[in-house]
């Protein structure tokens, strides 16, 4: 870096009073956006970031509207003219006085470029502002950069300590009153009860076969056998029909509940203040809106049905031990201490490294939206490396929460199991030193259900999970209860209110927080009814902290009368519907044209068009094929920035009030806009009183009164004749005032920060991941169909497939070997059988708790190997995302909601999914082994029940098919609901100040309905696949034991019991596990699918926009065809832009040119200026030499190095300082050298 260029550059962009004055220097954080500072500080940013870098051609698009007159003065001939003297600069201005000197001037009209001659009437009839000297203060500035204190930005709030009783308390609130959860609860109750009775009562019918002897003849016999039949099928019919009943209303109630808690954070956000928004990135929003709320629609109700029957089969089971063996309850009390205390050391850690790895993963969507609004920036400075390095980091950081989560939880998950296993084994040998007679059949049951012990495990693993799903009931929980903006008064203005227009400000003191200085101070003034009042100051002066007081965006000390009712006495709904505003920033909303300009449908189509008609906007939006239909892009993105401009004219204009406010509304349009919508407000808003800022003083001089602000101060308030002439005396005066940036940026929770994390393993960087991913995708992209699954496969199928090879031989082999060792307990305890000694008893009772251990050792390495490997490749495939936003085209395609849905939904299904692909093609497998097992081994009879589970895998694939189409559609009304939430948070500033809360909040209310609808068949869908092993296991084993009868196998322990462990383990393979390998494959494929179409779209050659021409002229030029120049543009080319012939649509259906055989060429040394109309296409002009857009027709020759300064300035979350270097190192002691060297000379 060249410290002394730096300098320099801050010094010309007018930059060293503003850092002079900020505690931190250009250290200061700019926030979200630049959302911490003002509109004149973001565009001098921009700027120096423009002409910091060592480029040959420099695109400068309207750098001079969003500063004062005399500091535009200034870095017009500071920086343009001397500074960038030996340069290519192409510079778009309204400013027009500016160019009257230069030789080369352009005018676009009508998609034509013509050159200006010369002429005295180019020059505006304007306030002239006095030159002015700049003055340095280069030695505050250097104490200011010398100043090493870093600010740190504002931390995602996380709660603390236990909270869960009470978040449990709310998402049961929000499904329904306390007699509906206790309803849902009770059913699965009694789900349990008719589980528990199935199996006491084939225990007992085994022990009445056992003791034949009961059976006096054969009709008795049968009577008996045909009653237990019976009897059997009577349960097992209830079983079946209440776990189906129970499944479909606990889902309705979940939805319910998902729907109350998203409803009510909507509202609370929609309703909370605006340092809400500022403290509080639009990626941390809506990632409580995408990556929360989707976990509340289908991770929490799964999860939390989990939970309920799974602790009711934990508690079964030991009721039925203690049946069996009632010295088993000192054990299993201890048993479930060690696990109790357990759980307190280590969910704990495991809840709040949750709750920190979804803080850190806002960063990421923070991140990446950020990069979205500044893409043709980005490219311009070939800061591509920069960003993508910056989104690792980010991912980086996030993992390593990730990972040790993971091992945290799968430690935890270890010991549970390791004790698990002792206790399994106690029991086990506990019956050997039984004395007393134990029936054969109770023992057997009782071993069955011990076999269940892994339950443990998995409900604290479960347990775990719902908890971890929990927090984000939490988060969103976090947000309902939002402080709300002060809704003092009760009273209701008549609706006539306000008649007049009066205003008085009275001692008005406001800070945007609570602990930041004032930006207005005991600021008095009186504005009489009808009164034009022009508001001017420097920036940071306190001008639109008048109008944020105004609206009520604030709260504030004093009090503010309009018509003699004191604006705090009414709601601030009431106060803002009888005000209209045209913003800085012009903000259209997703939806159409109609709805943005009458979002209640209170006008007919005749009076949208008149209001058009004023602005001089119908004939462009009549040719549209859909008229007043016609769809707005994200942003906006169909329109230029001066017609956004008009229609938000028009908005004020249909609103018919007697308050009008205009916050620099014409900073960023041509002079011809500039005087349309002035004369446009002197007809329209004749009757009523208009509130203008403005940075143009001609703007502002036809007003009756003008208001001079001063660090929040009120310095002048007359006409302006005389409040101008003291304004300009004073010009020399405003560049060394000094205001204060409030610091709103404070530390967060330290409980748990990023400081307790390590770095991330190698093997897991998002750089190292997504460097593979690119190359194997590249390559991919030239076949003829490019497949996602494929290259994925190619770079982690050897690593994904050795967890397979080493797991399933092992599993297959343990669970294949303890129905053998039971089968040979069993024999110990049966009567009339002595073939197995007390010795042998004695063994096969080790090997069994043996196997049952290292089953569990090797599964616990299986399940944490693939969720470690699901994570890199969630790493990978999102890193590769966020790479091809960076190479795609600004607009179509890039919508903020979707890409954060593949951000948070899709991507993230790799960590849910790849654990359990395997069992999809293990459960077959197992199937067969056990078949065989059972036919060979067992009996023929005892495969009665296979038939089950083959109709159960047909079943299955059912499910996947509708499993996978219910994806598709959540994920697109998912992506829709997403979209209307980014609009809504960024442009929350508009809805507040146009009283716009409830027509959007009931606008996402309609989406969310929509939404939900599809989420309930999706969770149906879900929730069958997960119930069915709770009635699919008996109805297997009631077939073999059918069958049996049937045939006259007599029902021994051996058979029954040995039975019933096989099926109990393919229930685990089947019913478990395949149903949650399905669904989550059918939902990996949706979600590959999804991204694999974002990353084969191909990149966007234009842009959907519907800018046409404006037939403005700049009066009495002589214009001159550019046509002549085209002959000598290809002959000799040096460093420079050479345009030839160019046409550019950006829509090709239209008949249209934005720009129409556009012949053009700017060499070294050469200051050439465009002017045009709003919507001319003087940004085009500049997008096609960028290559952002490209054009049907011509050839564009750039030679050079590029650099841009955008007309509507971006920022990363960074400070001032790493904004202007943008990438490039800075030695620190060299550049105080420079600057205090800088400082003796201006001595």
């Amino acid at each position: 870096m060249n410290r002394e260029k730096y300098h320099e550059v801050i010094k010309v962009c007018a930059l060293e009073h503003d850092l002079s004055v900020l505690q931190f220097g250009d250290g200061t954080l700019v926030g979200e956006q630049g959302a911490m500072l003002s509109g004149g500080q973001k565009a001098r940013i921009s700027l120096a970031r423009a002409i910091y870098r060592d480029a040959d051609i420099y695109l400068l698009d309207d750098p001079l509207s969003a500063v004062d007159a005399h500091v535009a003065q200034y870095i017009f001939s500071e920086c343009i003219i001397k500074y960038l003297k030996d340069k290519c600069v192409i510079l778009v201005t309204h400013q027009v006085q500016y160019l009257k000197d230069e030789p080369r001037l352009y005018q676009l009209n009508r998609g034509t470029l013509c050159r200006l001659k010369k002429s005295k009437e180019l020059q505006p009839s304007t306030f002239t502002v006095k030159n002015i000297e700049q003055v340095s203060d280069a030695q505050t500035l250097h104490e200011s950069l010398k100043n090493d204190a870093e600010p740190s930005e504002v931390k995602e709030h996380r709660s603390t300590g236990n909270s869960f009783k009470k978040i449990y308390g709310v998402y049961f609130r929000a499904g329904g009153n306390w007699l509906v959860t206790c309803v849902i609860l009770f059913s699965f109750v009694l789900i349990q009860c008719c589980a528990s009775c199935i199996e006491f009562f084939l225990s007992h019918w085994v022990n009445l076969v056992q003791e034949h002897e009961r059976f006096e003849t054969e009709s008795e016999r049968m009577l008996i056998t045909h009653n237990c039949v019976y009897i059997y099928s009577g349960l097992l019919l209830c079983l079946v029909l209440v776990t189906i009943t129970a499944t479909w209303a606990f889902v309705h109630y979940c939805m319910i509940a998902s729907k109350n808690l998203h409803n009510s954070m909507l509202n609370k956000i929609i309703d909370a203040t605006m340092t809400f928004f500022n403290n509080h990135p639009s990626g941390r929003i809506l990632n409580r809106f995408s990556k929360d709320v989707g976990n509340v629609d289908e991770s929490v109700p799964l999860s939390l049905i989990i939970v309920i029957v799974t602790f009711l089969n934990l508690i079964a089971m030991f009721v039925t031990i203690f049946i069996m063996n009632y010295w088993m309850i000192l054990p299993t009390a201890l048993l479930l201490l060690i696990c109790g205390v357990f759980a307190a050391v280590f969910q704990p850690s495991n809840r709040n490294m949750k709750r920190r790895e979804g803080v850190t993963k806002s960063s990421i969507y923070t991140h990446l939206g950020s990069s979205l609004q500044g893409l043709t920036t980005i490219r311009a400075f070939n800061a591509q490396e920069l960003l993508q390095n910056q989104f690792d980091k980010h991912q980086d950081v996030h993992s390593a929460a990730y990972y040790m989560y993971l091992a945290i939880y799968n430690a935890f998950a270890f010991w549970t199991d390791f004790i698990s296993t002792i206790y399994v084994g106690i029991v086990i040998f506990s019956f050997f030193f039984i004395t007393s007679d134990v029936r054969v059949g109770n023992i057997g049951l009782a071993l069955i259900q011990l076999f269940q012990i892994e339950l443990i495990q998995y409900a604290m693993k479960i347990w775990s999970d719902l908890e971890t799903q929990m927090t984000s009931v939490e988060r969103v929980n976090d947000y309902t209860e939002l402080t709300p903006e002060t809704q003092s008064g009760q009273g209701t203005p008549p609706k006539s209110w306000p008649t007049n227009g009066k205003i008085y400000f009275n001692k008005i003191s406001m800070k945007y927080t609570q602990n930041g200085p004032f930006v207005l101070y005991n600021v008095s003034f009186k504005i009489q009814a009808g009164e034009k009042i022009g508001i001017v100051g420097r920036t940071g002066a306190g001008k639109t902290s008048i109008v944020s007081a105004l609206f009520r965006l604030y709260d504030f000390d004093g009090s503010i009368t309009i018509d003699e009712v004191d604006s705090k006495s009414i709601s601030p709904n009431d106060l803002r519907s009888k005000i209209a505003i045209i913003p800085q920033q012009p903000v259209l909303f997703f939806g159409t044209l109609r709805k943005n300009l009458d979002l209640f449908d209170e006008f007919d189509d005749s009076q949208l068009w008149s209001a058009l008609e004023d602005v001089k906007l119908k004939d462009m939006l009549s040719d549209l094929p859909s008229g007043l239909d016609t769809m707005i892009l994200e942003g906006g993105e169909n329109f230029s920035l001066g017609q956004k401009q008009l229609l938000c004219l028009v908005r004020a204009m249909l609103r018919n009030v007697k308050i009008v406010v205009m916050d620099e509304a014409t900073a960023n349009v041509d002079l011809s806009t500039d005087a349309l919508i002035q004369a446009t407000i002197r007809r329209k808003f004749r009757q009523c009183t208009v509130i203008t800022i403005a940075h143009r003083l001609d703007t502002v001089m036809d007003s009756d009164k003008i208001l001079v602000l001063e660090s929040g101060r009120v310095v002048e308030f007359d006409a302006p004749e005389s409040g101008m002439t003291g304004f300009c005396n004073n010009s020399k005066r405003d560049v060394l005032i000094r205001w204060e940036l409030p610091l709103i940026l404070k530390g967060g929770s330290k409980d748990f920060t990023e400081d307790d994390l390590s770095g991330p393993l190698d093997s897991h960087e998002s750089k190292q991941l997504a460097d593979k991913l690119e190359l194997a995708w590249l390559e991919e992209e030239k076949r003829k169909i490019p497949s996602l699954g494929r290259v994925l496969l190619s770079l982690f199928g050897t690593e994904f497939a050795t967890y397979a090879i080493v797991f399933f031989p092992l599993h297959i082999g343990f669970m294949l070997i303890r129905p053998y060792f039971l089968k040979k307990l069993l024999r110990y305890y049966t009567p009339k059988e002595n073939d197995v000694t007390l010795q042998k008893a004695y063994t096969y009772a080790g090997l069994l708790v043996f196997a049952t251990f290292a089953d569990l050792i090797v599964y616990h390495w299986y399940m944490m190997g693939l969720s470690a490997l699901g994570m890199k490749i969630r790493v990978a495939c999102c890193s590769l995302i966020y790479r091809k936003c960076l190479k795609q085209r600004t607009g179509v395609g890039l919508e903020v909601g979707k890409l954060i849905n593949l951000l948070s939904n899709d991507a993230n299904r790799f960590d849910l999914a790849l654990p359990m692909i395997h069992f999809v093609w293990m459960a077959p497998v197992a199937i067969l082994a056990e078949v065989l097992y059972l036919y060979f081994v067992v009996d023929s009879t005892a495969t009665a029940g296979v038939a089950v589970l083959v109709l159960s895998l047909l079943f299955e694939i059912y499910l996947s098919k509708k499993i996978s189409t219910n994806r598709m559609r959540v994920a697109l009304k998912t992506d829709y609901r997403i979209r209307l939430m980014n609009d809504i948070v960024s442009g929350i500033q508009v809805i507040k100040m146009y009283a716009w809360e409830k027509p959007f909040s009931r606008l996402v209310n309609v989406a969310r309905v929509l939404e939900i609808q599809e989420i309930l068949r999706a969770n149906l869908s879900r929730s069958i696949n997960y119930i069915l092993p709770t009635f699919l296991k008996h109805i297997c084993i009631y077939l073999c034991v059918l069958a049996a009868t049937l045939v006259g196998v007599p029902l021994l322990s051996s058979f029954v019991f040995v039975v019933e462990l096989l099926y109990n383990d393919l229930n685990n393979s089947v019913f478990v596990y395949l149903p949650v390998a399905v669904t989550q494959l059918a939902e990996l494929r949706v979600s590959i699918k999804r991204i694999e179409d974002f990353l084969v779209s191909p990149v966007e050659k234009s842009l959907m926009k519907t800018n046409r021409r404006s037939d403005k002229k700049v009066d009495n030029c002589t214009l001159i065809s550019v046509q002549q120049e085209s002959c000598s543009i290809l002959q000799n080319r040096s460093t420079g832009v050479y345009l030839e012939n160019i046409r550019v649509k950006w829509n090709r259906s239209l008949t249209t040119n934005i720009l129409n055989g556009v012949n053009f060429s700017a060499q070294m040394g050469e200051l050439i200026g465009i002017i045009g109309a709003s919507g001319s296409g003087k940004s085009t002009l500049l997008q096609t030499i960028l290559k952002e857009v490209d054009p049907i027709e011509g050839s564009i020759d750039v030679r050079g190095v590029v650099s841009y300064a955008s007309q509507d300035p971006w920022f990363f979350s960074d400070s001032i300082r790493n904004n202007i270097l943008f990438g490039k190192a800075m030695n620190r002691e060299k550049y105080h050298e420079v600057v205090k060297s800088g400082s003796r000379e201006r001595c």
